[in-house]
């Protein structure tokens, strides 16, 4: 009998174990089901159906009701042209409401999206659409001549973004996708080309869990309310601003408007006043640009202001009481988030923001990790340092320095390139940043630079140009700068020269180029002299430079505007 009750409990207690067992599998499935882009956009769309979505500066605002339309009209079109679940479709596009718009019909069909850099060389674009296989493109009127040689146009296989009875939201036409459905979490949502600093282009494959799970994780830090507003002004088709400036928005039912125009501190701060966001993303040359512009500027031009703005004391109570205020109303009164990625930022410029109390955030990851590892809220900033890991996040630091990562956000490999896909992850299974780095006993991440660009002083000290770089780009003087070690082992810095500002300058010392050649070439090598000792009195003795010269053309820059160091160096 005793026998009996034994068994009887322990198979009642076996059914309870499996029962549980199998529930948390269903719900899990359930979740994991979820972590799609069609499902993402199926809540926005119904849950902020009559809000502002996506609008051009000076045009078409579409509100999450008729972006679905659309969307709708765009599947339509791809079924037309036999596209299939798994089939790859280009984006060709400058930033517009059109543009996520095809993004969310490619990924809500299953498809998957490869968006191009529209600065990119019509080589580079070619090269693109047939090493990713795509079998559709979406592009503009502008960039049409770039691809006039591709077998999708010659086929009939695109769509022209300018079209505008596909892109108009009049009329009611349901969605004949349950787009929940369709794509797995698994599933290939973005094959994103590079164009990084190291020059050499990858298509990086990205799933729909690895976007959602990192704007998943972003809600915390960037943290909308329905109906906020958002100026975009970086390219869509880089991940910083489509994970965080497109999703991150859209699953919070915020409204994103496009600039349209290549930004610039003029252009970003007309459109400003116009929109007065609530969130901006940027990288910091511009923020560093409207600090030379709006801070510097007006300061220099005072000669009081000149002389007691270096004192400390003095510097803190005007940036925080008169300068800082004035910059928020600049910025139009509302902003909440100024999301700062893609590079380092300078210290000095970063002191300034802090003190002025703006509403700064620093991000730090790769399109590898779509994008963002680490990063902080506004008024939750670590000076000189990233901020936290994110949540779905591991990181840790290898012996050589590097900062290393694994989580649901890291990348499926490289498209058809297993041996690079190999180099970047080690056997254990971590993703090699190539960035150096350290983290704080309070889990703040701080980047000291490149792996690859890293530079041994004479006593095998560790010389991190980017440090010397941001340094450099605090003079207003310098618009662009690349640090580097000569043939002869001497540290040498390149310096794009602010033109403006270097003829405000040769006009403080009455030269002109046009009546003295010689004499303005010599006055030019004696600032350029000044700034070198003037920065090397902030410079440890092995990391001082030695000479500094002119880059007498612009620096070719990549899409997230940093220098492209290999073709320098």
């Amino acid at each position: 009998m005793k026998l009996w009750k034994s068994v009887a409990c322990a198979k009642f207690l076996f059914a309870i174990v499996a029962f549980l067992t199998f529930f948390r599998y269903i719900c899990t499935m359930k979740l994991y089901n979820r972590m799609t882009i069609g499902y993402a956009w199926k809540n926005s769309r119904e849950a902020y159906a009559d809000l502002p979505f996506t609008a051009s500066i000076d045009g078409k605002c579409f509100s999450y009701k008729e972006a679905g339309t659309v969307i709708s009209k765009i599947s339509d079109k791809l079924n037309e042209n036999n596209f299939k679940k798994n089939d790859k479709a280009a984006i060709l596009c400058e930033n517009r409401s059109e543009w996520g718009l095809c993004w969310l019909a490619i990924t809500t069909m299953g498809g998957t999206a490869v968006p191009i850099m529209i600065d990119f060389a019509s080589e580079q674009i070619m090269n693109i659409l047939e090493h990713s296989e795509a079998k559709f493109i979406f592009v503009s009127d502008k960039l049409k001549s770039k691809i006039s040689e591709s077998r999708l146009l010659k086929n009939g296989n695109f769509v022209n973004i300018d079209d505008t009875g596909l892109f108009d939201a009049d009329g009611s036409i349901a969605d004949k996708i349950d787009i929940a459905e369709v794509s797995d979490p698994e599933d290939t949502a973005a094959l994103i080309y590079t164009s990084g600093t190291t020059g050499a282009s990858k298509g990086v494959l990205l799933s729909h869990k690895n976007i959602m799970t990192n704007a998943c994780d972003s809600v915390p830090v960037g943290k909308f309310e329905s109906g906020n507003s958002m100026l975009s002004v970086l390219p869509l088709a880089h991940m910083y601003e489509f994970t965080q400036g497109f999703m991150l928005p859209m699953i919070q039912g915020a409204n994103i408007t496009y600039l349209g125009l290549k930004p610039s501190p003029t252009v970003m701060l007309k459109a400003i006043a116009k929109i007065r966001p609530h969130y901006i993303l940027s990288v910091p040359l511009l923020i560093e640009k409207i600090y030379k512009s709006s801070v510097l500027g007006p300061i220099s031009k005072s000669p009081v202001l000149s002389r007691v703005y270096p004192f400390a004391p003095i510097r803190i109570i005007l940036n925080r009481l008169v300068i800082g205020k004035k910059l928020l109303k600049t910025f139009g009164g509302r902003l909440k988030f100024f999301g700062i990625g893609g590079a380092p930022l300078s210290d000095k410029v970063e002191r300034f923001l802090r003190e002025a109390r703006f509403p700064y955030a620093v991000g730090y990851g790769l399109t590898e990790t779509s994008p963002v590892l680490a990063g902080s809220g506004s008024f939750e900033t670590v000076f000189r340092g990233i901020g936290p890991v994110f949540d779905s996040v591991e990181l840790r630091i290898s012996d050589e320095g590097e900062v290393q990562a694994r989580g649901d956000s890291i990348m499926q490999g490289y498209y058809k390139d297993e041996e690079r896909t190999n180099e970047v992850f080690t056997e254990d299974g971590w993703f090699k940043t190539g960035d150096l780095g350290s983290i704080d006993r309070k889990g703040n991440l701080f980047i000291n630079g490149r792996l690859k660009n890293l530079i041994l002083g004479p006593a095998g000290e560790n010389i991190y140009p980017e440090e010397i770089e941001n340094e450099l780009k605090t003079f207003p003087l310098v618009s662009e700068c690349l640090v580097m070690k000569n043939k002869k082992g001497s540290l040498v810095a390149k310096v794009f020269l602010d033109e403006e500002r270097l003829k405000q300058q040769m006009a403080e010392l009455k030269v002109s180029f046009e009546h003295n050649i010689e004499a303005f070439q010599a006055a030019k090598e004696e600032i350029l002299e000044t700034l070198r000792k003037s920065i090397n009195k902030n410079l440890s003795s092995f990391s001082r430079l030695n000479a500094i010269v002119e880059q007498s053309i612009p620096f070719e820059l990549t899409p997230s505007l940093k220098v492209k160091r290999f073709l320098y160096i």
